[in-house]
């Protein structure tokens, strides 16, 4: 029975997939299960540690799923109670916006620091989008689009019914 070299590249190729795909499964429950774990448990001996910051990643707790599949979020609004004090958090995660007490959030120890980074250099962004695109409403030569791989970007003709 021969096997053709192809064939063999193959099924050695399928091989390092599935074993990298399973490395990964692995390292991400060790993950949840361990690090995790602890993070919540020094959270709920603190509980009232440090104060949630706009732009921190969480963890979103829920009761009827398993702490190990708490889903990560990012917290883009804080919302202050009567009496000042945050009691709600708007949270972005990858399937939309929620809304959740801050007793069911916990941080995880990242800084934010990087978020007013990434707010500054949006900001020196648009600042630069906006004197650019004066400059292109002033010039009067056409521009052609190119995609990310090179090629020239062509208006569709429309029926004009």
């Amino acid at each position: 029975m021969d096997m053709s070299v192809d064939q063999a590249d193959e099924i050695v190729l399928n091989k390092i997939i599935k074993y990298r795909q399973q490395l990964i499964t692995d390292i991400r429950k060790r993950f949840r299960s361990e690090y995790l774990g602890l993070l919540i448990q020094r959270n709920e001996h603190k509980k009232h540690g440090r104060e949630i910051k706009l732009g921190e990643v969480v963890i979103i707790g829920s009761d009827n799923v398993k702490c190990t599949d708490w889903p990560l979020g990012f917290v883009i609004e804080l919302l202050p109670g009567k009496d000042g004090v945050t009691r709600l958090v708007r949270l972005r995660t990858s399937k939309g916006e929620l809304l959740r007490p801050v007793q069911r959030i916990f941080p995880l120890e990242v800084s934010s620091s990087w978020f007013k980074d990434y707010q500054q250099e949006t900001t020196h962004e648009n600042a630069n989008n906006e004197v650019s695109s004066e400059s292109f409403m002033n010039d009067t030569a056409p521009v052609t689009l190119k995609t990310k791989s090179g090629r020239t970007v062509k208006k569709p003709l429309k029926l004009d019914l």
